[in-house]
């Protein structure tokens, strides 16, 4: 039986500020940030909810389209973060940050959130909300909702039906849906694969209609880890496991971008990709995956400007230098040389020992016809890079590094 959710109201800045002050005008809220939602647990091994209940949440509010909305991965890193929120808020280029805590107890879960304006640094509103385990879902898109209401974000009809539409799901489903996503975002190795594989193909076992499972291992399959089994393999299932998931559910916008990644990189459907990513966007625009992948797909169609534009909303999701590798060869796929170049070498300012950071000022260098700079780049990718990249990486960027230097020197 569904428990009932119980809202407790901690902290409600508005009737608390609005009887003393009178009208007050909103806050000018046009990007935020979700933190990772800290784990009130004594227990440390929860840590995959609390991050699985950041990932809902960041989700959620990336639905809303006045909104834009920092993607997962810049976000985790600033897990343990000991930077000032206004700090924070100015590396990611936010105007507010959402923060906030998860508590379980046994099938018990309570979450409170914090938003805060990053300039002038004010505290804006506070909640906490209670439930059963099963209902978390359900939560997170009123605390979506609650999120718009306060800074006064006019929701479409299409975005208040996905915030209210998440539906219980099987307890035992949800921890290893989560599990799954823990060991993949955390570790990125073969191994983490393998288990996540685990871990999502038991969830679909506990709750065969709960559609995220579906996606998840969906997309684990199609980015095909070296190391498993050869495309041929995994990608067909991958495309088999994305339709199911919008079987069950259509509005699903990781199914959507994975099978919009399937058309593009296994089918060459490059129409068939756009509208898969054109739906991705449509039911979750500030999907950062979507709007790369999109960006390639345009390159290929010779949309060089439409190309850019997605890669430049792409870095404004993720925003910090760590992800900056697929948007630097879109720009050079595109032959803007001068994005790339600066972005690479912006990267490297950033942080000077960037295996790819080297390896795509390499590339820059000698599609520029700097055959000199170019050797250098490559050296310095060969001696330093491979052991701060996944082995097989590694090879195929020294291969590409030995080339070069075999030609140019």
């Amino acid at each position: 039986m569904v428990a009932a959710i119980t809202l407790l109201v901690i902290i409600s800045m508005t009737s608390v500020r609005e009887p003393w002050i009178g009208h007050r005008s909103p806050p000018r809220i046009q990007s935020l940030a979700v933190l990772p939602l800290v784990n009130l647990s004594s227990d440390a091994g929860q840590d995959y909810f609390s991050d699985g209940m950041t990932e809902e949440l960041t989700t959620d509010l990336g639905k809303i389209s006045a909104l834009r909305v920092i993607s997962r991965t810049s976000a985790m890193q600033y897990k343990g973060t000991k930077k000032s929120l206004p700090e924070v808020a100015r590396e990611l280029n936010v105007d507010a940050i959402v923060e906030g805590t998860v508590a379980r107890s046994g099938s018990h879960v309570r979450i409170t959130a914090n938003l805060l304006q990053a300039s002038p640094e004010k505290h804006l509103w506070a909640e906490s909300y209670e439930s059963e385990v099963g209902d978390a879902l359900t939560v997170q898109g009123q605390l979506a909702q609650a999120v718009a209401r306060e800074i006064q974000v006019t929701l479409t009809q299409k975005e208040q039906h996905l915030l209210a539409a998440s539906r219980p799901v099987n307890p035992e489903a949800q921890d290893l849906y989560f599990m799954g996503l823990y060991v993949e975002f955390e570790f990125g190795t073969v191994e983490s694969s393998e288990t996540a594989i685990k871990y999502f193909q038991q969830a679909i076992q506990k709750d065969p209609n709960y559609a995220t499972p579906y996606a998840g291992l969906a997309e684990v399959y199609a980015n095909w880890v070296p190391g498993m089994k050869g495309p041929r393999d995994l990608v067909p299932k991958a495309k088999e496991l994305a339709l199911k998931a919008l079987q069950l559910d259509d509005t699903l916008a990781d199914a959507h971008s994975v099978l919009g990644k399937i058309e593009l990189y296994y089918d060459w459907d490059w129409s068939a990709a756009e509208e898969e990513f054109k739906q991705t966007m449509k039911f979750n625009p500030n999907h950062v995956r979507a709007h790369l992948w999109h960006s390639r797909g345009l390159v290929n169609r010779g949309r060089t400007e439409q190309a850019i534009a997605e890669v430049k909303r792409s870095l404004a999701l993720s925003p910090l230098p760590s992800e900056w590798d697929y948007p630097i060869w879109v720009f050079l796929l595109a032959r803007r040389y001068d994005l790339a170049s600066e972005r690479a070498q912006e990267l490297l300012e950033i942080a000077p020992n960037s295996a790819w950071g080297h390896f795509e000022l390499a590339r820059v260098y000698e599609q520029q016809g700097k055959l000199e700079e170019a050797a250098l780049e490559s050296r310095r990718f060969i001696w330093d890079g491979p052991q701060k990249v996944s082995a097989t990486q590694g090879s195929d960027g020294q291969i590409w590094s030995a080339g070069v230097l075999e030609a140019h020197t």
